[in-house]
């Protein structure tokens, strides 16, 4: 076109302005604007299509001579102002009460280019929205598609004279009885134009196609928004997909499509490449995929691979996030905090800080984690020691019967072993206790470690739930024998001297509040019984004898 040839000849031609170098090629010399451009119908103008360099070179002073050379008011209707990043925004003074103009793109960057740019152009406020006001106030106004810079996007103060003249926008845009959907014609309105708390909304085009500039309501599902250039398309112009991966929609021209064959297609951004085969797949798949497209970062070499290429070692311990590859779990088979998997054996694959840890739970019996554990501990006479104590080396020439940690032999000898039927207290703070048994002596949490605390009891009570007891003390755990009836068995028990009632048992160990001691069984009855009776009354028995209480089918 002539201004491409004058913008290129002003490079070499200092003395003369694009105007005067349109003016001096024109066809039909003369002072009148239209004149000069007569020939041609201006009717769209993108700095885009020159080269980005001479763009970026353009002064207000050349934007205002090309608007005024082309009759910009009356006869453009779509302007970009691509790659113009020298101008402050005084030289669109041309296109003040325009009634022409459709589309306005003040975002500086091509077609499908980040709007993000570094530095920030000199593209004022002061200067652009006033003339901005001028179109909008137009009655007649045309304006559809206003594509503002995405540095003024980003202040989303309501008290700033750009959000009101985003609101000025939008009531203009609401008003207009022309603004209507392509294909239902139901009229289309900017309700979140002006919403500071929407991010992809507010002061951005959501309706309308940047392209053929048709606008089309949500139920149309036609026009959507990539958030890499923040441009919309409708699918008829450029198609815009949405990426499960991520969550975000991209335009094919802004963002690369890979394949994936569990969820679709995803993007560049969510693209995740092997650096021993050189493998594409997504990071949704990556992480959380099956086994032919997952992949880990190793914790140790910090390299992301897939599965097949090398082996992963992860710790399975709820919460525990350790990964390595096999080749750095063998040259460090050492380390603390190393994964190993005992596929020989217990097939338990957890990194030495947890497989520590379960195996002093009592969790792990493995021989071959026993050996593992020694290995790794050896510099640790600490933790070492733990290991000694929950069982005898496992073969690691250590006599029958001897712990040489030293611990096991000092420590305090406990009431009640395994097995122990008891009354403890749920927690310090609870006033009851419950009914349970131990399972465990001198248990030990995975945060007490380092601390060297121990819990002398772990006890299963009867809800299932497990609880620990700090002290063998009586305040803290009862011992209790076995009764002879579950809750819930139906029994026969003695009211009056010989008067016997059908009843069920709701709870073993009872115990009223009203009673003044309870560090001794003997301050416990045996059962609570609810009396077949209409009013439900409950009664205990104060021991497990035939002379107070029988099973329902005895004599």
């Amino acid at each position: 076109s002539r201004l491409i040839f004058a913008v290129a000849i002003t490079e070499r031609n200092k003395s003369k302005t694009p105007y005067q170098m349109i003016m001096a090629r024109s066809p039909k010399h003369n002072e009148s604007h239209s004149l000069v451009v007569g020939w041609r119908n201006w009717t769209c103008l993108d700095f885009g299509n020159i080269e980005k360099e001479l763009a970026a070179k353009l002064s207000d002073d050349d934007i205002k001579e090309i608007l005024l050379s082309i009759n910009a008011a009356d006869r453009l209707i779509r302007l970009r102002i691509t790659n113009c990043t020298n101008i402050t925004g005084a030289g669109l003074a041309p296109l003040r009460g325009s009634s022409k103009l459709g589309q306005i793109d003040l975002s500086l960057a091509a077609k499908h280019q980040s709007p993000i740019l570094d530095p920030q152009p000199a593209l004022s406020r002061e200067h652009v929205l006033p003339i901005l006001d001028t179109i909008i106030q137009n009655g007649g106004a045309k304006l559809r598609y206003l594509q503002l810079p995405h540095a003024w996007r980003e202040n989303r103060s309501t008290d700033s004279e750009f959000h009101a003249a985003i609101v000025r926008y939008k009531e203009l845009a609401n008003s207009r009885g022309d603004f209507c959907c392509h294909e239902c014609s139901i009229h289309i309105r900017y309700d979140d134009y002006d919403d500071v708390s929407c991010d992809d909304e507010y002061a951005a085009e959501v309706n309308t196609c940047y392209d053929c500039m048709k606008s089309y309501c949500y139920m149309h599902d036609m026009v959507s928004k990539c958030r890499a250039c923040e441009k919309c398309f409708c699918k008829t112009c450029s198609q815009v997909d949405f990426y499960y991966c991520c969550e975000n929609s991209y335009c094919g021209a802004c963002k690369a499509v890979h394949h994936c064959e569990d969820c679709g297609s995803f993007c560049d951004d969510c693209k995740i490449t092997c650096e021993n085969c050189n493998r594409i797949s997504c990071q949704n798949c990556f992480e959380f995929g099956e086994e032919a497209c997952a992949g880990y970062n190793c914790g140790v070499c910090r390299r992301t691979l897939c599965v097949d290429c090398v082996p992963m070692q992860a710790c399975d311990y709820f919460e525990c996030e350790k990964k390595m590859c096999a080749e750095c779990a063998d040259a460090e088979k050492g380390g603390v905090d190393v994964v190993h998997s005992c596929v020989d054996y217990c097939d338990a694959s957890l990194c030495n800080s947890h497989r520590l840890y379960e195996y002093q739970q009592g969790h792990i019996e493995c021989d071959e984690c026993v050996r593992f554990l020694y290995e790794s501990f050896k510099g640790n006479v600490q933790l070492l020691e733990k290991v000694k104590y929950r069982k005898r080396h496992a073969g690691l020439e250590v006599e029958e019967g001897y712990c040489p940690c030293g611990w096991c032999s000092s420590r305090p000898q406990l009431r009640f072993g395994v097995g122990q039927l008891v009354l403890c207290r749920k927690d310090q703070a609870d006033t009851d206790r419950a009914h349970g048994k131990v399972i465990r002596l001198w248990h030990q949490f995975a945060n007490w470690v380092e601390e060297d605390k121990w819990a002398p009891y772990l006890v299963e009570l009867d809800d299932g739930t497990k609880g620990i007891i700090r002290e063998d003390i009586d305040s803290e755990i009862l011992a209790v024998p076995e009764l002879r009836f579950k809750v819930g068995q139906c029994v026969i028990c003695r009211v009056a001297r010989d008067c016997w009632a059908h009843g069920w048992v709701i709870r073993i160990w009872y115990r009223d509040a009203s009673w003044p001691e309870e560090n001794s069984i003997d301050d416990w009855a045996p059962y609570q019984i609810e009396l077949d009776d209409d009013e439900g009354t409950k009664v205990f028995a104060p021991s497990d004898t035939d002379q107070v209480i029988r099973a329902a089918h005895t004599k």
